[in-house]
């Protein structure tokens, strides 16, 4: 059981990598938004002039974070330049990143329904990964795994 919540944890940050790396990419090299097919009364919507901040807010915080969190996941905190000594799960760097960058995702799709409203399947999914997520990273399974990994990393 634990593995298939593990497992799916890893689909859904490589899901939101993927599709953040590719959407930052994208308001980066046509701030317009056309390339993304905006139209252009959403620029309209928002209090800013372009799509290139957002651009680098998906690349970013929905683009390299949760690749790097499923990286640490997958190598079972092996990244060497970050370490918690405490076997607490919720101070494992890769629970903590993954339950912020769920709360994130949630936070970021609502602020766009607020302010552009429903356009797009795509934000109603968005916003069930984040929530599945959350839910997720909240399972005593998944919880006492992180506490492993600490332990095994101290060692």
């Amino acid at each position: 059981m634990r593995n298939i919540l593990l497992g799916f944890i890893c689909i859904c940050l490589l899901y939101l990598g993927g599709g953040g790396i590719y959407g930052g990419l994208s308001f980066m090299i046509d701030p317009s938004g056309k390339s993304m097919e905006m139209a252009p009364e959403v620029i309209k919507s928002i209090p800013l002039t372009n799509f290139f901040i957002p651009g680098i807010f998906l690349f970013l915080i929905f683009g390299i974070i949760p690749l790097v969190t499923t990286t640490g996941l997958i190598l079972k905190h092996g990244l060497p330049f970050i370490k918690i000594k405490d076997n607490k799960p919720k101070n494992n760097w890769v629970w903590h990143s993954a339950y912020l960058t769920s709360m994130a995702l949630v936070f970021w799709i609502l602020i766009q329904l607020l302010l552009i409203g429903y356009g797009h399947p795509l934000q109603v999914m968005l916003l069930g990964v984040g929530v599945i997520m959350f839910l997720l990273l909240r399972n005593s399974i998944v919880k006492e795994y992180f506490g492993e990994i600490n332990t095994q990393v101290e060692k």
